[in-house]
């Protein structure tokens, strides 16, 4: 596990943002860069740009398949991403 997240960790911060994790507004850069780069280039039936906050239904009509009969998983807020992330290191 400790593996898999060094390595993480070296994609994340040494190729894809350069070394500057800590410089917050050079990340957001990078990040939106990255985003508008992929709207570019990948065609638009085989994206969908997904907003948690408008729920599930948008995700299942691109997928196509039906609605789930239970509420959309709320599991990975920042408080419990914050302890999953302290629990693999």
């Amino acid at each position: 596990m400790l593996q898999t997240y060094d390595y993480t960790q070296e994609v994340v911060s040494q190729i894809f943002f350069h070394d500057r994790v800590k410089y917050r507004e050079y990340c957001k850069h990078i990040f939106n860069e990255w985003n508008e780069e992929v709207k570019r280039t990948v065609l638009s039936d085989r994206l969908l740009v997904f907003e948690v906050s408008g729920g599930v239904v948008a995700l299942v009509q691109f997928l196509g398949v039906p609605v789930p009969d239970m509420p959309f998983p709320k599991s990975n807020d920042i408080g419990n991403f914050q302890k999953n992330i302290r629990k693999k290191i």
